[in-house]
């Protein structure tokens, strides 16, 4: 894969999705898991995430739905930001409040953009709206060291093996907990 040419005067803007955004965040979930899961080690084929994934319009209507809600803020207590450098969004990272901890969902970039410190402002802004007060959780598949190595640097740990995710052909993809605590003022 070819990685894109960013110009230097084009500045990052991390900032809360709208509902014009759901196409372009199924369209980078879709192609982040392609790049991302597929693990001869686990047996997980860039066919089995395909067929798990479903189709891309599908996934965006059911994610312009949720930002709807956010939008709404209809018992959603939850947000996504996007990433948009030169008015073309490059990743999005979802975030959710649950009564005793926060909860990191997605942390994805368009896999032309990553590995270039664009996640990091964008994941800065997620753990922002989760706040400092609880302790904050995400599950990240048990092969992806590059993942389990970004979000060490902001204070997560690896816990236990999570419940594996089953895709929709019988294979697990198998995850791993990672816990931040609270940070001390």
């Amino acid at each position: 894969m070819q990685k894109e040419f960013i110009p230097p005067q084009e500045k990052p803007e991390a900032r809360i999705a709208t509902v014009a955004d759901a196409a372009d965040i199924a369209r980078i979930q879709h192609e982040s898991w392609l790049a991302t899961y597929p693990s001869e080690k686990a047996g997980i084929t860039r066919e089995d995430i395909a067929e798990h994934l479903g189709i891309v319009d599908d996934r965006a209507q059911r994610c312009a739905n949720r930002l709807n809600l956010e939008a709404k803020d209809i018992d959603f207590i939850g947000a996504t930001y996007v990433l948009e450098i030169g008015g073309r969004v490059v990743g999005f990272c979802k975030v959710a409040r649950g009564m005793h901890t926060g909860h990191v969902d997605a942390l994805y970039l368009d896999p032309a953009f990553a590995q270039k410190g664009f996640g990091g402002e964008l994941f800065q802004k997620g753990l922002q709206w989760l706040g400092d007060e609880a302790p904050i959780d995400l599950e990240v598949a048990s092969y992806n060291d590059r993942a389990i190595h970004f979000y060490e640097r902001f204070g997560f740990r690896k816990q236990d093996k999570a419940k594996p995710l089953e895709l929709l052909g019988g294979k697990f993809l198998p995850l791993t907990l990672m816990v931040r605590d609270v940070v001390e003022k």
